[in-house]
């Protein structure tokens, strides 16, 4: 399971990082830029929450 996240970390991290650092439409020197970034971001944190919860279900299941 370990290594299923690092692998979908590293794969959101590098999908992640080429748009979030070349994109226009909003002064990134701005007080709230972090903060643009991050609610952008917020749909892809759950989704890997999401998965990772759902491979761990199915796993405990197959175990009992």
């Amino acid at each position: 399971m370990k290594n299923v996240l690092l692998v979908t970390t590293a794969v959101a991290a590098t999908l992640v990082s080429a748009p979030s650092f070349a994109h226009s439409g909003h002064d990134h020197g701005s007080a709230l830029a972090l903060f643009e970034h991050l609610l952008w971001m917020a749909p892809l944190a759950v989704g890997i929450f999401a998965i990772s919860s759902i491979i761990k279900k199915v796993k405990n299941n197959s175990n009992h």
